[in-house]
């Protein structure tokens, strides 16, 4: 037998000759053993080597192929008004994954080092010069977890192509909220007025906090108008609001029941922070403390978080409640940020009752945050039906 090894060529596309036992006897073990066997066992490795590289260079070639085609459909469903991800109500998930990863560091800063967290907003002069500029710091950072937790379960339902259903709609107009009056708030410090007659914030500070609230509401704001039958119509949004509050009578069990008057909780505690600054501050912390213009502020900040995000996330598991179903992971995981939040509200107040530090307030409010770190904690940890 002779074999041509000149035009067995590894890349050429020729089929390699296959020894087996049961054509040529033992030949295959032996391949080794001679020179022209040498020689032919060398071509197939090379053979084979260089097929694994062409097989792999086909696969990449395939892969940016399709990642180009994807890439080219995405912009094109922009440019046609539509959203970048996949499905039918899809969104740039990477939009809400950067603000989540944005407000829980922000938590972590507000919680951990309120000193230079104070220094970064107010300057050198901002420093907490007592234990109530450094409660605020870690009040807000609750405000910061429970947007976090939002952004979190959107993002997962802008990859998945959900943003059109109610709990998501919720989150987007509860976000979009949020940010539109904390831009009013950081617009209103460098605007004399009663509460602000100077502005506490340094101008990078502002620039940045308003950076970071125009992103959050041209985010969540463009995709609840793109996915709500409301549109950008503000009569009926707040007409939408408002029918959500009154909705708040109708429960169904202990647990509806009490995550309905949390949200009523939340929704008047928020307003109440916001509108009467000074007075509420008095209320709930005593008359100890100097509330100097960035208390107000941080005060204010912590309202707009308690009032439209932590209340929205209370009326969803309100309405989870009502329907038996708290095993939807975006639940679970809502219910999981709230639990955090009420649990480090409740670290916040603990230590400031039956002390000079503490106002009339101080008890009830931490009671109703009480409450929520409880139910929010047995139920997230219940077991998945």
């Amino acid at each position: 037998m002779s074999l041509r090894l000149t035009s067995l060529r590894p890349c050429s596309g020729t089929v390699a000759p296959h020894w087996s036992k049961g054509q040529h006897g033992n030949k295959a073990s032996t391949l080794g053993t001679s020179p022209v066997g040498q020689r032919l066992e060398k071509h197939l490795k090379a053979r084979m080597t260089c097929q694994a590289s062409s097989d792999m260079r086909s696969r990449w070639k395939q892969g940016a192929k399709d990642y180009v085609g994807r890439s080219a459909e995405g912009i094109l469903r922009v440019a046609e008004g539509g959203a970048y991800g996949e499905g039918a109500a899809g969104g740039n998930s990477f939009s809400y994954w950067f603000l989540a990863v944005g407000f829980a560091g922000a938590a972590a800063l507000a919680a951990v080092a309120p000193s230079i967290a104070a220094e970064l907003l107010f300057g050198a002069n901002g420093r907490p010069h007592d234990y109530l500029q450094a409660a605020l710091f870690r009040l807000l950072a609750v405000g910061f977890v429970a947007a976090a937790a939002e952004n979190w379960v959107l993002k997962n339902a802008a990859r998945d192509g959900f943003l059109d259903e109610d709990i998501f709609r919720r989150a987007n107009i509860s976000l979009a909220m949020l940010a539109g009056t904390n831009l009013f708030f950081i617009a209103s410090t460098f605007i004399p007025n009663p509460i602000y007659p100077s502005s506490p914030l340094l101008p990078t500070a502002a620039l940045a906090l308003s950076a970071i609230n125009a992103n959050q509401l041209w985010v969540s704001g463009i995709n609840f108008v793109k996915f709500s039958p409301e549109g950008f119509n503000t009569l009926k949004i707040f007409k939408t609001f408002f029918n959500d509050l009154k909705s708040l009578t109708s429960v169904s069990g202990l647990n509806s029941a009490i995550y309905a008057a949390l949200t009523a909780s939340f929704v008047l505690a928020g307003l109440t922070y916001i509108g009467l600054p000074s007075q509420t501050l008095t209320a709930v912390f005593g008359t100890a403390a100097e509330k100097g213009l960035e208390d107000v502020f941080l005060w204010q900040l912590i309202g707009t978080a308690v009032s439209m995000v932590v209340a929205a996330i209370a009326y969803t598991q309100k309405e989870a409640a009502n329907q038996n179903n708290f095993s939807d992971p975006s639940k679970r995981a809502l219910m999981t940020g709230l639990a955090v939040a009420s649990a480090a509200h409740v670290a916040v107040f603990l230590p400031l009752l039956n002390s000079q530090e503490s106002g009339p307030l101080l008890f009830p409010v931490g009671f109703i945050w009480g409450v929520s770190a409880v139910a929010s904690a047995l139920i997230a940890i219940k077991p998945k039906e």
